[in-house]
């Protein structure tokens, strides 16, 4: 691992701490009983911890040389990214079965557009992170993009409901994804003296992903579509 990534561990347990923050009365404060969540809620949840285990342990197997044993956890990342998938996909038609048409063409967190953009981020720079395992700094910085994909629903959730901002709360989360890859683009820049890849491919999606919320979410021809998936929910 680069000597300038080594406490890279606590990125993702701050990454953790703002989840749970943000899913704290939706979540993590209905415990223990979690009144009126479904049982998907609680295999999401579990889905996404142990992601968050293999973040924070990844890092350390790396610092501490148990490299069979990291390659072996990121072998069983080839397993949980599909359960997670399933998990999401299961997420996504119980908040259609509660809301049902206003959850289909929402402009504003939650909403299934922001569903489905946040689990392609994820996912897309995962499978990238996986293509090029072999490239060991291209692989960590796609797996911290990647990572930021949890920021989505979590800031959201914490402009939204406890910051009562409404509609408004949902344009700050990509301004801060946005912000958060310009730091990472500005530390290598003066660590290591260039710019790396990764962060410039994240730093062009997250700008799209923020247009397309600007433009294409509001449009006829998103609702349309929208509609169409919701026929299969």
């Amino acid at each position: 691992m680069e000597a300038s990534y080594k406490n890279i561990t606590y990125l993702f347990i701050a990454i953790f701490i703002v989840v749970i923050i943000g899913f704290f009365n939706s979540y993590f404060g209905l415990f223990p009983h979690f009144k009126g969540l479904p049982d998907m809620a609680h295999l999401h949840f579990i889905g996404w911890l142990l992601w968050f285990s293999l973040l924070i342990i990844q890092p350390l197997l790396i610092q501490f040389n148990k490299l069979p044993i990291h390659r072996l956890l990121g072998k069983f990342s080839y397993f949980l990214a599909p359960y997670i998938l399933l998990t999401i996909i299961g997420m996504i038609k119980h908040s259609y079965s509660i809301h049902k048409t206003p959850y289909l063409i929402a402009t504003h967190p939650p909403g299934l557009y922001f569903s489905m953009a946040g689990a392609i981020y994820f996912f897309l720079f995962y499978i990238l992170a996986i293509v090029n395992k072999k490239n060991t700094a291209f692989h960590m910085r796609y797996i911290i993009i990647s990572s930021l994909a949890l920021l989505f629903p979590s800031v959201d959730r914490f402009f939204i409901e406890e910051l009562k901002l409404g509609e408004a709360g949902g344009a700050f989360t990509p301004l801060i994804v946005l912000l958060i890859i310009i730091a990472l683009i500005i530390y290598d820049k003066v660590k290591l003296k260039k710019i790396s890849r990764p962060y410039i491919v994240a730093l062009i999606f997250t700008l799209a992903m923020d247009i397309s919320i600007k433009t294409f979410l509001p449009s006829h021809a998103w609702q349309s579509i929208a509609l169409k998936i919701g026929q299969y929910l």
